[in-house]
């Protein structure tokens, strides 16, 4: 019987044998399981959720504050082309030879060496510059209208001093001109009258030539040779003279300017001018002097070379 043990005193179920009060709250499993750990799963879910909105709105305004300003967009108006003027003939540069054609007008272009019968073709109307060239080149009498005894472009609008064969008595070179009709007429004054005019009393008289030759005889072509230029000797002995003041000295700047109003000229009647003065004189500058080897004595009328070099760019600078 001693090993019988002693049956305990149970409880009643669901009742807890009260304990001595120590001062710490116990809390049953039941509510920590389905009140206590709930509320604070969703009080955690909620603080995550109100964390990540926050977090995301304050990146948005982040980006908000860094986000450029939209591009401008700027409209380009392109104002309507300007019309280009037509260019003026400018002096032709040093050219090889190889081209063949000339220009509608104005300046004769470089073109290959058309030879004697060309060159022998044309008529020739001018003063001493024309006289030489004839004496040194071989032109043919009957197509040669100078005179070396001061004839200007005025004298060959006005003296009658020339026949021409069928007509008779005494004729101006102009109306030789007129009834000839030739095709083509080289002009070359200066030395006679260009030291004594203003450049637009010498320019105003050689138009007047112009305009008879073409009233006299339209399908005759022009053709204005430029003034030769002087040796530098010989334009400062010039300046040792004394001359009008509206007239001024006869020197290669002088010079330099007829040359260019009656490149001018000839573009304006639709007519030719040959740039001979650029080789004759001793560099491309145009107010440069004459090569001593071009010149005579006195420095500036040509000598046989120098007429001799007039002739090869005749040939040279062939009508179109």
């Amino acid at each position: 019987m001693s090993n019988i043990e002693k049956p305990s005193v149970l409880q009643p179920a669901g009742r807890l044998k009260p304990k001595k009060d120590t001062g710490t709250v116990i809390i049953s499993k039941n509510l920590l399981l389905f009140g206590i750990l709930p509320g604070a799963v969703i009080l955690f879910v909620a603080a995550a959720l109100l964390a990540g909105y926050l977090l995301g709105t304050a990146d948005a305004l982040k980006q908000a504050a860094v986000k450029p300003a939209p591009e401008k967009i700027v409209v380009t108006v392109t104002p309507a082309p300007t019309p280009t003027p037509e260019p003026t003939q400018s002096p032709e540069p040093a050219t090889t030879s190889g081209s063949t054609t000339s220009s509608k007008y104005g300046r004769l272009k470089r073109t290959d060496d058309a030879g004697t019968a060309y060159y022998e073709s044309l008529y020739y109307v001018g003063g001493v510059e024309i006289s030489n060239l004839a004496m040194y080149t071989g032109l043919p009498d009957d197509h040669v209208f100078a005179r070396d005894d001061g004839f200007t472009q005025l004298s060959a609008l006005t003296d009658k001093r020339f026949t021409v064969p069928g007509h008779n008595g005494f004729l101006s070179a102009s109306e030789a001109m007129g009834i000839l009709k030739p095709k083509a007429v080289v002009l070359s004054f200066g030395y006679n009258g260009a030291p004594y005019m203003s450049v637009d009393t010498f320019i105003y008289h050689y138009e007047k030539l112009i305009d008879a030759i073409i009233d006299a005889s339209p399908d005759t072509k022009i053709i204005i040779t430029m003034l030769n230029p002087i040796t530098y000797g010989a334009e400062q002995e010039e300046l040792t003279r004394v001359r009008d003041e509206g007239v001024g000295f006869y020197t290669n700047a002088k010079i330099a300017d007829i040359n260019a109003a009656l490149q001018g000229l000839a573009i304006e009647k639709k007519q030719y001018y040959l740039a001979t003065d650029g080789v004759l004189r001793i560099n491309d500058d145009s107010e440069s002097s004459l090569d001593p080897d071009y010149a005579q004595s006195d420095g500036q009328m040509l000598n046989r070379a120098g007429c001799q070099r007039v002739a090869e760019y005749i040939r040279e600078h062939k009508l179109p």
